[in-house]
């Protein structure tokens, strides 16, 4: 396999430019989600019946020019310049709805949902922890409504089922297959999402050459690719923090 897909101009084109497919709300909107990165899922199998889904985490920084990195001591406090922030990644189907929150059963019927990653921090761990220890997620789905979209805030209830359970009670239709099918391309970038595993040589080294740090404009009228994910990456940071 060579890892490209080939597509055009509205063709096998949905997913191109969603970067990360990271889950984030708008405020007032709601969503309901189940999830899907279970023991097993890596063999096309996952479990619904385990104690809990799977999630990684840590604490980890932002430098511009640098992006996301994980903290792995105080010398990587040091080199951030503040102490790091604690944020948990897994994986979602998020299912289309339609007005007042009921399920659209045509779009979920014609395959039209999302397969995500959601970052999130430690607060909201541990805001859904106790609802998963009541309403199992492997059989109930979560219902989301945002609060705050700048800050994603949230809120957080329990559904009495869970659709994702009901599509693997059918587990070679086409919506199963293709939901388990992205989550398995997706699980290798799961803690990556969250931030890279990198040396204090590799951070000085981004520092030092890839445009962190010292102010300076050039002349260039166009806006470098690596510049571009800066400005991403520190939205995000933004929108998170």
């Amino acid at each position: 396999m060579s890892g490209f897909t080939q597509f055009g101009f509205g063709e096998n084109d949905g997913g191109i430019g969603k970067k990360g497919k990271r889950f984030k709300m708008d405020k007032g909107e709601e969503a309901r989600i189940s999830f899907i990165c279970w023991p097993g899922l890596d063999k096309g199998k996952p479990d619904f019946n385990a104690a809990s889904p799977t999630f990684v985490g840590g604490p980890r920084h932002y430098l511009k020019g640098v992006g996301y990195f994980m903290n792995k001591g105080p010398e990587w406090t040091k080199i951030a310049g503040e102490a790091p922030k604690v944020r948990i990644n897994t994986l979602i189907v998020k299912w289309p709805l339609k007005a007042g929150g009921k399920l659209d059963l045509e779009a979920i019927s014609e395959g039209r949902f999302d397969v995500l990653y959601w970052v999130f921090d430690d607060g909201k761990y541990d805001e859904i922890k106790p609802i998963h220890a009541e309403w199992h997620f492997g059989a109930h789905d979560l219902k989301i409504k945002c609060l705050d979209a700048q800050f994603q805030k949230m809120s957080f209830s329990p559904t009495k089922d869970s659709v994702l359970a009901k599509l693997a009670e059918k587990p070679d239709g086409p919506q199963f297959t293709a939901l388990i099918t992205a989550a398995q391309a997706m699980i290798a970038n799961l803690g990556d999402e969250v931030g890279k595993d990198m040396s204090l040589d590799q951070i000085r080294e981004k520092l030092a050459g890839g445009g962190g740090g010292g102010g300076g404009g050039g002349g260039g009228g166009g806006v470098t690719g690596a510049a571009t994910e800066d400005m991403d990456e520190a939205l995000d940071k933004f929108l998170e923090d």
